[in-house]
């Protein structure tokens, strides 16, 4: 979420850094959208851990925990990396500028984008919606 971006960008430490340019450097070099979607946990966990804050990583821990049961309902989401890695590389770049708005911007956009495309592979593999029936 922006607010984390924003706890994130005034806490973070060269160790937070290092942590979140590593995991987009391994997201570059992963082979396929599951090493993706890790890649891309790996990251969120250090932006969380940045933020120093124990009530933001219980929840986060809660919402990762579901969300790893249900991985392969969003893997074709991950399938470009480029895009990824790039929405990434400018998260952790406003952290490491220490800009707060630029945290918060960075983190809304990529939030919003991505949510269109985990929505997107979501609904391919759904089952179709039956119709509630017709009254006569």
């Amino acid at each position: 979420s922006p607010l984390v971006a924003r706890m994130a960008a005034g806490r973070a430490g060269e160790l937070d850094i290092a942590r979140l340019k590593e995991a987009v450097e391994d997201l570059r070099a992963a082979s396929g959208a599951r090493a993706a979607q890790l890649g891309e946990a790996r990251f969120f966990d250090a932006v969380i851990d940045a933020t120093r804050s124990t009530a933001v990583k219980f929840m986060w821990n809660a919402l990762n925990a579901v969300y790893r049961s249900t991985l392969e309902l969003f893997e074709d989401a991950y399938s470009d990396k480029d895009w990824l890695s790039g929405s990434l590389e400018e998260i952790l770049q406003s952290i490491r500028s220490g800009d707060p708005d630029r945290a918060a911007l960075a983190m809304a956009s990529y939030s919003k984008d991505n949510a269109l495309r985990m929505l997107g592979s979501f609904e391919r593999h759904s089952p179709p919606r039956k119709s509630p029936p017709r009254k006569p």
